[in-house]
């Protein structure tokens, strides 16, 4: 049996940069061709093809390739030398370096590709548009609220993942102290241990690292991709908005939750890696514990300022949730009060437009309120680990029941605001419909037959049981009663305003499922 041994001398030496980037370094050693064939003459029968490598090529030493039998000898698994746990631990440790580098090469490869291609879509759609928007069109500022709050998340993104590695990194560099303060109460002598420790922490550092620079080219991607949807969205022709101003403040108000939520989680995510470090450290660190007697009084101290607190964000919340409460009850005496009085179709609308943005807007409130809250809390549990750590979790855990019950009196309190709000809407919206001006159904058929009743091909309870009651009223609600004539009649070249609401009585009295039938 033939078999082809290439001899390959290299050694790799992996370095950890002060940057935590890992570089390889490959080195050829020296190696003749007296070597090689002292190798082959070692082992008889066979055949063995015999190349050296490239590696010796490039020293400039000739190229050699020897035919000889030789016998290699199957070695016994017992006499296979096992490697040292220290080696194990640096090749293991070289690999996660070198996957490492990889990672954070690939992610900023493909974030330069993203880059690129934005540049060309962009590029290309400008070169479609016959002239760009501005920033006061009220579509290109929807488009960039939204991309506002989407950079902001892929920014947070990176701060998480930064809390995260940091604490990861201390576990690490903690793991190190400890083999090294081992090493010097048993013995002065050199310890395998602490090299062990050191080579599984430099793999565990690089890949923090990596995970902080692959987060970081991602974001740079998302960011891109935010222009390219901006930029886009000036070179897209304008697009009628019927009530821009409203639909811009709802936008905001999306935009301001997502970024509290952001925000809120980096905030979340850094207290938890104050903990994993104030762990690391005290592993390493044995704190010097606190006199009892100070621990008890200030433990007793926190609980009072606690109660106390605790008493007065109650008595907060529940007020608010009264006059919620009250508000819903006065929004509801207001609509049944309504006096019907003449108001056109289209200004319900702008109410409706009007309702729909300040109750975003309250919503939005109560989710950046629960968002800073959040962060809060997870403060006051950080606080509380951290204490645990030097025996004063006791005062720590008052304290933190104190801040929990505040926050947690805060969201309380932005919800009922939340509810008191959006009860105002509904009200001038329900007000507004009750205030519609009515019109005729009699008369609303005598002009179907007039207006309408050639040009649509169909008499009037053909035309009225198009829709449901329900249906006819969304779509005068919406402000589309007169272009829904026009898609039911196209051969209807344009439709009078003033006949809609009497036309629209006919449909919603006749409608099919009304079960009235007009005689025309």
């Amino acid at each position: 049996m033939t078999k082809t041994v290439a001899f390959s001398l290299i050694a790799s030496t992996i370095l950890l940069t002060s940057g935590c980037e890992a570089k390889v370094e490959k080195k050829v050693e020296n190696t003749t061709q007296q070597e090689v064939k002292q190798q082959i003459a070692k082992t008889e029968t066979n055949t063995t093809k015999v190349e050296v490598s490239q590696d010796i090529v490039n020293k400039n030493l000739p190229q050699v390739t020897i035919e000889k039998e030789v016998v290699i000898p199957e070695t016994p698994i017992a006499m296979i030398e096992k490697p040292s746990p220290l080696k194990v631990a640096k090749t293991d440790a070289a690999v996660k370096i070198i996957d490492s580098v990889e990672k954070v090469e690939e992610a900023r490869a493909d974030t330069l590709a993203r880059m690129k291609e934005a540049v060309t879509t962009v590029e290309s759609a400008r070169e479609k548009s016959p002239k760009l928007n501005t920033h006061d069109d009220p579509a290109v500022q929807i488009v960039e609220t939204k991309a506002i709050s989407d950079i902001a998340k892929s920014v947070a993104h990176v701060e998480i993942t930064k809390a995260v590695s940091a604490g990861e990194i201390a576990h690490s560099v903690a793991a190190v102290e400890k083999a090294k303060r081992a090493t010097s109460i048993e013995s002065e002598l050199p310890d395998i241990r602490v090299d062990m420790a050191k080579a599984k922490a430099s793999g565990e550092i690089a890949e923090s690292v990596a995970a902080v620079e692959v987060a970081k080219a991602k974001a740079v991607a998302k960011i891109a991709e935010t222009v390219e949807t901006v930029e886009i969205a000036k070179a897209i022709p304008t697009k009628e908005i019927a009530h821009p101003v409203e639909a811009t403040q709802v936008a905001k108000a999306v935009s301001a939750a997502e970024i509290a939520k952001a925000v809120s989680a980096v905030e979340v995510a850094r207290a938890i890696s104050a903990t994993e470090i104030a762990k690391a450290v005290a592993s390493v660190e044995v704190p010097t514990a606190i006199a009892p007697a100070e621990v008890e009084k200030v433990t007793q101290a926190a609980k009072a300022d606690s109660a106390q607190r605790i008493i007065e964000a109650v008595k907060s919340a529940e007020l608010a949730k009264a006059d919620a409460a009250a508000q819903i009850v006065e929004s509801v005496e207001a609509v049944e009060a309504t006096k019907p009085v003449k108001l056109k179709i289209v200004e319900v609308n702008d109410v409706k437009a009007k309702a729909s943005a300040q109750i975003a807007q309250s919503v939005a409130k109560v989710e950046v309120t629960k968002a800073n809250e959040a962060a809060k809390m997870a403060k006051s549990v950080a606080t509380v680990e951290i204490a645990k750590l030097d025996g004063t979790s006791a005062a720590a855990q008052a304290v933190a029941v104190g801040d929990i019950a505040e926050s947690t009196a805060k969201v309380e309190k932005a919800k009922a605001l939340s509810i008191k709000e959006i009860a105002k809407s509904v009200e001038s919206v329900e007000i507004a419909k009750k205030t519609v001006e009515k019109g005729d159904a009699s008369k609303g058929q005598k002009l179907y037959l007039k207006k309408l009743k050639k040009a649509c091909g169909m008499n009037g309870a053909k035309f009225a049981a198009q829709h449901t009651q329900d249906e006819w009223e969304e779509i005068r609600e919406n402000g589309q009663f007169g272009q829904e004539v026009q898609n039911l009649c196209p051969n209807v070249k344009s439709f009078n305003q003033r006949w809609e609401k009497d036309i629209y009585e006919f449909c919603y009295e006749y409608a099919n499922d009304s079960g009235n039938v007009p005689s025309c």
